[in-house]
């Protein structure tokens, strides 16, 4: 299994320099890459899904505007085809691999895990399945639900904690951004990760 391509075109680093990410260290530390220009995966940023070191699936997220997407009625984000997968993407978590210790922040989308840079992992939504759920209870203690700052999403999270509790791992629900004025990781400085980081105790 290979990812479409193992480098950004111009557009692509353009997209993500826009969002303050670097492109480079975002290829040397989580391996994402650009879709390319033409194919299944053009003008998508490319974020790849391993489990112990293996590639099992990907997920693409667009680089063009919320009009164009809207007008050629293309999806923000697309997941690869499970029968193409080595694992449903949904069974599993971006960045997984890369957390150590006993305690993860838990978002809602790959680049919240981004922007936190850190021991975060997300779950492409704001749903969870029990393969994921069982997935947590065998890496870690704790875990801070990390979701947007809206009503819904907060419901979700307070939602996933009870279940997430009810199996012996210790949660806490954290609205984090509305103390900013913000709606998601997305939206935050550097600064104020860094004090999200410093207030949950966690790198």
């Amino acid at each position: 299994m290979e990812l479409p391509t193992d480098t950004f075109t111009p557009a692509e680093r353009k997209y993500l320099k826009s969002r303050g990410f670097s492109p480079k260290y975002l290829n040397e530390k989580y391996n994402i890459v650009g879709g390319g220009i033409s194919g299944d995966w053009k003008f998508r940023i490319i974020i790849p899904v391993y489990f112990n070191g293996k590639l099992m699936s990907w997920t693409g997220r667009s680089i063009l505007s919320k009009e164009k997407l809207k007008q050629l009625e293309i999806p923000r984000y697309k997941n690869l085809a499970i029968e193409k997968s080595v694992k449903n993407i949904k069974e599993l978590f971006f960045n997984l691999d890369n957390c150590k210790g006993k305690e993860v922040v838990l978002t809602e989308g790959a680049f919240d895990v981004l922007r936190f840079d850190g021991n975060a992992i997300c779950s492409m939504g704001t749903e969870l399945t029990e393969g994921q759920i069982a997935l947590l209870a065998e890496r870690f203690e704790k875990i801070f639900i990390l979701f947007d700052n809206e009503p819904e999403a907060q419901e979700k999270a307070r939602k996933f904690g009870l279940q997430i509790s009810a199996i012996g791992i210790e949660v806490e629900v954290v609205d984090a951004f509305s103390d900013f004025g913000k709606n998601d990781m997305g939206e935050c400085s550097e600064p104020e990760i860094e004090l999200i980081k410093k207030e949950l105790k966690i790198k």
